[in-house]
């Protein structure tokens, strides 16, 4: 059931914020909206011991607004913290099978040396579990 402005599937949540009510519509379950709603009354309520001007009615709609453009900074800032990790991950996934390449290689050469032919098994498995395991870790 889709509703004219577009909410299907959303619940509203009332909530106030710096002493106003407000109606949120949203994907989330209400408690994870209190839960916002809380820190976000605690981060005025911070700026208003700071800074008696933002205890006043108008003081507190320009903490909101710091508090937003303070959220929208961590989050800008998480994301490209969550990007250089992916970019990291990549370098590391591209060294580890440069590495696994390097073993076989020096696996062949060194059986062709002792006169044997290659096993081709490439790493042993004991490694390769290892391996699995700190990727899956990374991931």
């Amino acid at each position: 059931m889709t509703k004219e402005d577009g909410s299907r599937g959303k619940t509203r949540v009332s909530v106030r914020i710096a002493g106003r009510f407000l109606a949120v519509l949203t994907d989330e379950d209400p408690e994870s909206v209190r839960l916002i709603e809380k820190r976000l009354n605690d981060a005025v309520d911070q700026l208003g011991k700071a800074n008696p001007r933002m205890a006043t009615r108008d003081g507190k709609t320009d903490a909101v607004i710091l508090c937003a453009v303070e959220a929208e900074s961590r989050a800008d800032a998480a994301e490209r913290r969550a990007e250089e990790a992916g970019k990291k991950l990549r370098q590391a996934e591209k060294r580890i099978a440069s590495l696994v390449e390097d073993y076989a290689r020096l696996e062949a050469r060194l059986a062709s040396r002792a006169g044997k032919p290659a096993s081709g098994s490439g790493i042993p498995e004991p490694l390769m579990e290892r391996l699995r395991e700190a990727l899956g870790k990374i991931r």
